[in-house]
């Protein structure tokens, strides 16, 4: 199942407010591509950074993670968000350790809200078919956030708009 880069790209500009250009946009997802690539973990076609609610224990996923899509499945890989460009830069130690794979329709953004400084969403697994297991996330802002907007897009999520001033 490829995912339609271009569009949701297209869509994250016009929706998110963000200052970036399009050009911009697109070196940012290179860069997280290219990320999981020099650690070894194989080619991507998106990647971005989420934080799992801390509270939500027993999902065998860590605080900070990074998703990344490739082909027909979802990786999670351990995330360390130390990084004065996060989440616009990332750099090759940030993504530390494969943690599990999901097949990619087992994996879904069921909601999305935003708040001031970041967006909560709801992450859904089913894996195995026996029921979803929920988990809450959030994510840095997305006007300046394009890898994680994109990949809550192509697993199914809707991004806000921009509040208007």
């Amino acid at each position: 199942m490829a995912t339609d880069v271009t569009t949701l790209i297209d869509e994250y500009v016009a929706r998110s407010g963000t200052a970036l250009s399009r050009g911009e946009v697109v070196a940012v997802l290179d860069a997280w591509r290219d990320a999981l690539h020099a650690n070894g973990f194989g080619e991507v076609e998106l990647a971005g950074p989420f934080q799992r609610h801390y509270l939500t224990r027993g999902t065998g996923i860590p605080p900070n993670l990074c998703l990344a899509i490739a082909g027909d499945t979802v990786k999670v890989f351990k995330f360390n968000p130390r990084n004065g460009e996060n989440p616009l830069g990332v750099r090759r130690g940030q993504i530390r350790g494969h943690v599990t794979d999901w097949p990619r329709n087992a994996v879904k953004v069921t909601a999305v809200d935003p708040a001031k400084m970041a967006l909560n969403l709801t992450l859904e697994v089913d894996p195995d078919g026996t029921g979803p297991i929920t988990i809450p996330c959030r994510t840095p802002r997305l006007s300046r956030n394009p890898a994680a907007a994109v990949m809550v897009m192509a697993l199914g999520g809707t991004i806000p708009p921009a509040p208007q001033s």
